[in-house]
């Protein structure tokens, strides 16, 4: 089986990952220079903060109506349950699931909630996507 694919807890869903960003705080991330270093997680980890899949299965607590739902959403790295999106399968909280439009391509899908919190913590400054994407 697939090592990344992990047993679905209750209220999260594992989604198929389809892209995943390499956004600048990752590296930082991947160095221990982002965030409380004390936070870190401890290595052999999967890096990835945001990204965009299918949902492929769902937990308890989560309405099956999420299933095959195109989806974008964060991963939480300083949890316990954390498995970033630089895999093919990763394991999020629905609620921290955005659905995604069939008009919008999952590869550019990856980048919505990053770009969009930057934008509403800062408003005036110009977004200058800098971003790698893994498809």
């Amino acid at each position: 089986g697939d090592v990344y694919k992990r047993q679905v807890i209750p209220k999260h869903v594992l989604i198929q990952v389809h892209s995943s960003p390499i956004n600048p705080s990752d590296l930082g991330f991947m160095r221990a220079t982002y965030g409380d270093p004390t936070l870190q997680p401890n290595p052999p980890l999967v890096l990835g903060f945001e990204g965009s899949g299918i949902v492929a299965e769902v937990g308890e607590g989560v309405d099956k109506s999420w299933l095959g739902k195109r989806v974008c959403y964060f991963a939480n790295c300083h949890s316990k349950d954390y498995i970033g999106s630089w895999c093919p399968f990763t394991l999020i909280p629905v609620d921290s699931l955005t659905v995604i439009s069939e008009k919008i391509g999952l590869d550019v899908a990856c980048m919505t909630q990053v770009l969009s919190l930057i934008h509403i913590s800062e408003p005036t400054r110009p977004l200058y996507i800098s971003y790698a994407v893994f498809c």
